[in-house]
């Protein structure tokens, strides 16, 4: 095969063409010496194999893609501002979208929903069902499985069968969706690993059936409580024991209490957290006396926090 390379560069360039690399890997090649300057003139052509031909300009002729400026949900309110009699440069000022872009949908030169960029494997209706499913599992402390996009039928649109979503569509996709982000997941303690395998779920909920059945408490929610280190509990009958507060300190201060809900109670600790003193007194003192007095037994859950054990 024949090459030719219009540049000073011929001896490093034909080095490298002899080491038979991909056709991607030389373009990226190139383009890497014009923009650190190495290749002097203006033009570079290589004829390396019969099927493919690469011409390179020089950096300054490089336009390089220019990304959207703009959120699509600012376009579609000044749409909306203009249909409803606002001027397009005001609505373009206030949405902070470019104004030639407002007036070319305003004017429907352009569909509003028009796609900007490369094309996409996903249609914008089917990214939107993605980034709903995603909200939708979230919420359900879930992560989204690439199942559910695989089951769309798309992940192999474009591309040679087989062929998996890739990292680059993926950040692609957040970046085209502002109100979806990368949470990092908690690691989980190796105690509370432990704690909830199957093996001891299943001993403490069939421990629990045991006290429901013997208290005879399947049907009363009523005197069932739990207790956490933060937070509070109230059932749908309307029963709830008032607010327990514990404040970091070691000396006490009635503004402490000041508008406190009525009923509500405090402690002190050194962390601001329950221990060995603060729990006792809240249980045996404070708690007690809140639930409603009945012949009924009184199921207490908690977990098995060190603060908790009196």
């Amino acid at each position: 095969m024949a090459h030719q390379v219009l540049s000073e560069d011929y001896c490093s360039l034909e080095k490298f063409l002899r080491n038979d690399l991909p056709f991607s890997a030389l373009a990226h090649y190139l383009v890497k010496q014009l923009r650190k300057g190495s290749l002097t003139k203006r033009m570079v052509w290589v004829d390396r194999w019969s099927d493919y031909s690469v011409v390179v300009v020089s950096d300054d002729q490089i336009v390089k893609k220019k990304r959207l400026q703009y959120d699509r949900a600012n376009l579609e309110r000044a749409y909306t501002a203009c249909k409803g009699g606002m001027s397009m440069y005001k609505a373009a000022i206030i949405y902070s979208v470019p104004e030639s872009t407002l007036r070319d949908r305003t004017r429907e030169k352009i569909p509003l929903d028009a796609h900007v960029g490369y094309s996409t494997i996903f249609t914008a209706n089917e990214e939107k069902a993605l980034v709903d499913h995603t909200k939708y599992m979230g919420v359900r402390i879930q992560s989204l499985a690439r199942d559910y996009a695989v089951s769309l039928g798309m992940s192999t649109r474009g591309k040679d069968s087989g062929s998996l979503l890739c990292n680059c569509w993926f950040y692609g996709f957040l970046g085209g969706w502002q109100d979806l982000k990368v949470s990092k997941p908690q690691s989980l303690a190796m105690n509370r690993e432990e704690s909830a395998s199957r093996e001891n779920l299943n001993k403490y909920y069939k421990e629990l059936h045991t006290i429901l059945t013997k208290s005879n408490l399947h049907d009363k929610p009523e005197n069932i409580y739990n207790i956490d280190e933060t937070g509070f509990t109230g059932i749908n009958l309307g029963n709830y024991v008032p607010q327990y507060y514990v404040f970091k300190r070691k000396r006490w201060n009635p503004d402490f209490m000041k508008n406190a809900t009525p009923g509500a109670d405090e402690g002190m600790s050194e962390t601001g957290w329950s221990n060995s003193q603060v729990y006792p007194n809240y249980l045996t003192k404070f708690f007690i006396k809140h639930i409603r007095s009945s012949e009924q037994p009184t199921l207490v859950l908690y977990d098995e926090h060190k603060s908790l054990d009196g």
